[in-house]
């Protein structure tokens, strides 16, 4: 075993963030913005062509067996199994006779997929869709479509042929502005399940808006984040949904600039219109 995954084993959590802040590699939350737009004002957004560039090699080298995964143009020693992802893609596609149609808000190039894509042999027929921004539609389309996997620019565009049965949700929301189109949808969807992961909550009755600063280690970068009130998310956002389980992710607590902390966390969820 190599010294940094026996670190990684040995260290409780709590330490291994800490030695994460002294070599630089730590996600710093800048507090201090009165609302949405003087964050944006104060940051930069994805639509950087080195995002893109850094993404698509990392993908590249993946599907071209260079890695077994990667997470946000980071390759990854080993490849995750995200059975919490699969398991009611799984439950959807036995009651449909091996089909499935996922829609991916914010999937990248694909990254989930490759990940559940293993766990999903016994589905027959795969539609997963990958909502993104035009400049990765276009290189999704271009270099990584097939094995059921395509990509859209809207969500529109991702249903024009059928609704979902599984809405997946992966480290998206928190860089969402309030008033996306996106939670308007959630409210009419006729998708079965709604997964979210790698999403921040506090227990205040409102959200908080920050600046994420990503380190140089991934890719120099600020973007507009909010710390989702749970409280709000459910009852309000997604007051047709029904909390199966909840559980936080691997990223845990963070704390932001002005000592404000928050939970990042995974549900599952179910339509009441089931």
């Amino acid at each position: 075993m190599k010294l940094r995954a026996l670190l990684r084993d040995l260290c409780p959590p709590l330490v291994w963030r800490w030695l994460a802040r002294l070599r630089g590699g730590r996600m710093i939350y800048r507090a201090g913005y009165a609302d949405w737009s003087a964050a944006v004002a104060g940051s930069g957004g994805y639509a950087d062509p080195f995002i893109l560039a850094r993404i698509e090699q990392a993908t590249d080298t993946v599907v071209n067996g260079g890695a077994p995964a990667e997470r946000d143009g980071v390759l990854l020693p080993s490849r995750p199994m995200p059975f919490h992802l699969a398991a009611p893609m799984l439950s959807v596609a036995v009651r449909r006779g091996g089909r499935l149609r996922v829609l991916d808000f914010g999937g990248s190039l694909g990254t989930q997929f490759r990940l559940c894509r293993p766990l999903l042999e016994g589905v027959v027929s795969l539609d997963w869709v990958v909502v993104e921004q035009p400049d990765f539609v276009r290189v999704g389309r271009a270099r990584f479509e097939g094995d059921g996997l395509r990509f859209a620019a809207s969500i529109e565009a991702a249903i024009a042929n059928g609704e979902p049965d599984v809405i997946l949700l992966c480290s998206v929301v928190q860089f969402l502005p309030p008033d996306h189109p996106l939670f308007g949808y959630l409210a009419r969807s006729a998708a079965t399940y709604l997964v979210v992961e790698r999403t921040p909550f506090r227990n205040a009755g409102d959200d908080a808006i920050y600046v994420q600063e990503v380190p140089a280690a991934i890719y120099p970068a600020r973007y507009p984040m909010r710390a989702l009130s749970h409280r709000r998310w459910l009852n309000e956002t997604l007051s047709d949904w029904q909390l199966l389980h909840e559980e936080s992710s691997s990223e845990g607590v963070a704390e932001a600039s002005d000592g404000s902390t928050f939970d990042y966390r995974y549900q599952l969820l179910r339509s009441k219109r089931c």
